[in-house]
């Protein structure tokens, strides 16, 4: 009985183990296979509807004045209707009286 007393009474070193270095190393590798998925996909996309890799040389042009009127003639209305809520009240009950 004495033989177990001093076996329960005997202390295990300790050692102490940060897990944060683990961690860190495991976010970063979760970080780069997300990137490099995101890539992948990309590419796949660009290839399956374009039939190459696309440049995108020809996506930088300016436009023309018609494309731009299009989309002052639809980001104004939303403007209004959104910033001016008052406003908008106003028109719709003068245009439903």
């Amino acid at each position: 009985m004495k033989f177990l007393s001093d076996i329960l009474e005997r202390r295990l070193p300790t050692i102490s183990v940060s897990v944060l270095p683990l961690l860190l190393q495991i976010s970063f590798v979760l970080v780069l296979l997300s990137f490099f998925s995101a890539a992948y996909t990309l590419h796949l996309y660009s290839y399956s509807q374009h039939g190459s890799i696309y440049s995108g040389l020809y996506s930088c042009s300016l436009g023309y004045v018609r494309e731009f009127l299009l989309l002052f003639l639809h980001w104004f209305p939303l403007n209004l209707i959104i910033l001016k809520v008052d406003v908008t009240v106003f028109l719709v009950l003068i245009v439903y009286k």
